[in-house]
């Protein structure tokens, strides 16, 4: 079985060596909101939490792919320390351009998901607002 987001995020918590309610003290979350989680983490939320644990990898925690932290999968590749200025820039422009398209990545992933969601909510409600006509038509009392 695949672990939930919520799994992940306490998977982290226990690496930091810190409580739950002190890491959403520290991320500036309600008491109770990890084990509150149900599917994932709104956008809004996970800002504040990458804010406040920027070696979180945002892609491992909401997905599972990857390494829980950011820069794990680099190590191997590191430059021996005789690089210069300018091949240092470079490996960090391109290890920025590499996650800002996962980042944008993961956001229209996210966004097929709440679209999908939206249409499975109108599908629901119109299905129900079709079953309120056919009561009222037939002449039975719907209850609340």
């Amino acid at each position: 079985m695949e672990n939930s987001v919520k799994e992940r995020l306490k998977e982290f918590i226990l690496y930091k060596k810190i409580s739950i309610r002190e890491f959403e003290r520290l991320c500036d979350l309600s008491n109770g909101y990890v084990k509150g989680i149900k599917h994932s983490i709104l956008p809004n939320k996970m800002k504040s939490i990458s804010l406040h644990f920027p070696d979180l990898n945002p892609i491992w925690l909401l997905t599972g792919n990857g390494e829980m932290l950011q820069g794990s999968e680099k190590k191997e590749e590191a430059k021996p320390s005789g690089a210069s200025p300018m091949e240092i820039l470079e490996e960090l422009r391109k290890n920025y351009i590499e996650k800002e398209e996962r980042l944008l990545r993961l956001i229209e992933s996210q966004q097929e998901v709440i679209k999908n969601q939206s249409e499975a909510l109108k599908k629901t409600v119109a299905q129900a607002d079709d079953n309120v006509i056919c009561a009222a038509a037939s002449g039975s009392e719907i209850q609340k």
